[in-house]
């Protein structure tokens, strides 16, 4: 089978965030979930204090504002230095979450927890947009 698209044209880089001797909960910003089909969320830690937890946490805002953030999401703790995750999301898991006020749920963020000094990255991707053509602005160089 031959593939004509590009990584780079189907999957968007949304968001990166590296930190160095983090010990206190970190976030995200919310994203806008109706864009693409799907997503992958990846994070790598180097350095693990004690312990490191991270969720995806979902909004009907953009700013997460008042008590409507509710966790769709969690990873399970990571204690050893060097480990790799990825979540998935689909677009129809971001809906109404039990109890929830609202059913128009398609903000997210990743929240992560370390405990101890960690160093770790957290990329988001969106996968298979809605509307073609992905913008490649955020990539320095795609080489094919």
């Amino acid at each position: 089978m031959a593939y004509t698209e590009r990584f780079s044209e189907v999957h968007k880089l949304l968001a990166v965030q590296s930190f160095t001797t983090a010990s206190t909960e970190q976030n995200t910003d919310w994203l806008d979930g109706s864009h693409y089909h799907r997503y992958a969320i990846v994070i790598r830690t180097d350095v693990v204090g004690t312990n490191f937890n991270a969720d995806i946490e979902l909004s009907n805002t953009g700013t997460g504002a008042g008590t409507n953030v509710h966790t769709l999401k969690s990873i399970t703790e990571i204690t050893a230095d060097e480990a790799t995750v990825c979540i998935e999301l689909r677009g129809e898991e971001l809906s109404k979450p039990a109890n929830a006020p609202s059913d128009e749920y398609r903000y997210f963020r990743v929240e992560t927890t370390p405990d101890g000094n960690c160093n770790y990255t957290v990329m988001v991707f969106g996968i298979s947009p809605r509307y073609a053509p992905v913008g490649v602005s955020e990539w320095d160089e795609v080489v094919a």
